[in-house]
């Protein structure tokens, strides 16, 4: 439910959607959404702030086109947010089950 939340509510009418890194646009279901810090760490996994729409060869050849991710993160939010976001990272979180059902819930009412 977040991955397509995230791809879908960037796109137009047509359903496409750009790229958030290297701007190329293609319909939202081929998209993939991309995290800027990985999802291994749970602190972000969900964070709207930290996943966009990539394309394919952003998210996957080029592991994230991190550079470019953090200089449209910084654009976009503010200068800082992508360090601030490797800091928010390091933070231990865990969630119980009952948190993640929360979580589909809130993205499916949201989609």
């Amino acid at each position: 439910m977040f991955s397509q939340y995230v791809r879908q509510s960037s796109a137009d009418h047509k359903g496409f959607v750009a790229c958030f890194t290297c701007g190329v646009k293609h319909h939202w279901k081929v998209m993939h959404a991309g995290h800027y810090v990985t999802r291994y760490y749970t602190a972000t996994r969900w964070d709207e702030e930290n996943v966009h729409p990539q394309c394919s060869h952003c998210n996957i050849n080029l592991g994230g086109n991190l550079e470019a991710y953090r200089v449209k993160l910084d654009e976009v939010y503010g200068k800082g947010k992508a360090n601030e976001l490797h800091r928010k990272s390091q933070k231990t979180t865990k969630l119980h089950e009952h948190e993640i059902a929360d979580l589909l819930l809130i993205y499916r009412d949201k989609l």
